[in-house]
């Protein structure tokens, strides 16, 4: 039986073309209105960022809700959504990892704890393997911060690096050190707080 070119081109371009494909679920993240926000600058790079929210209760955090910060699609570099700019925002510093890259800015609650994170799930020959990285931050009122993957000269496991911008300098951020509240997960992979 003979196949016909079209049908072998499409069996070979088709997996290609998948191979290079990014995407993420999340609902976009909304811009704050309240008087105090701080803003967040993102690269809007290859690989989906997401931002979490936390609230204290107690002596430890629980995750309130969790969102896409960049193109929630991503085609061998074709994006959904390419630049999101906002107004009041501190300029990128000479040294800014994501002063000529394509950005996502928004502008988010202060005094709130977030959670800046990547998470991929990539095929091997013998089962998935999970890679991720977060950095966590409670952002200040009026304050600006930068967010990008920094990768690694072999390009495995990247990590989430965030900068304050607010001085005109790449400063260290204030964190915190993460002690979520005790929690299962659910058949559909969401948190259920005891």
């Amino acid at each position: 039986m003979f196949l016909s070119p079209r049908y072998i081109l499409s069996g070979l371009f088709i997996p290609l073309l998948l191979s290079g494909c990014t995407f993420h679920l999340n609902k976009e993240q909304e811009d704050y209105s309240g008087s105090d926000a701080a803003m967040l600058r993102v690269e809007n790079g290859d690989m989906p960022l997401i931002l979490r929210s936390y609230r204290t209760v107690g002596n430890c955090y629980q995750q309130t809700v969790q969102r896409g910060l960049t193109a929630g699609f991503n085609l061998m570099g074709i994006k959904s959504t390419y630049n999101k700019k906002i107004a009041g925002i501190a300029p990128s510093p000479e040294d800014s990892k994501v002063k000529n890259s394509n950005v996502m800015e928004f502008r988010i609650k202060a005094d709130q704890p977030i959670e800046v994170m990547y998470m991929i799930t990539v095929k091997r020959a013998f089962g998935e393997e999970l890679i991720q990285s977060s950095e966590y931050l409670i952002p200040e009122a009026g304050h600006s911060y930068e967010a990008w993957l920094d990768k690694k000269p072999d390009n495995n496991n990247p990590s989430i690096m965030i900068k304050d911008i607010t001085s005109g300098k790449s400063n260290a951020p204030a964190t915190w050190a993460l002690a979520e509240c005790k929690h299962t997960y659910t058949l559909l992979g969401n948190k259920e707080y005891k």
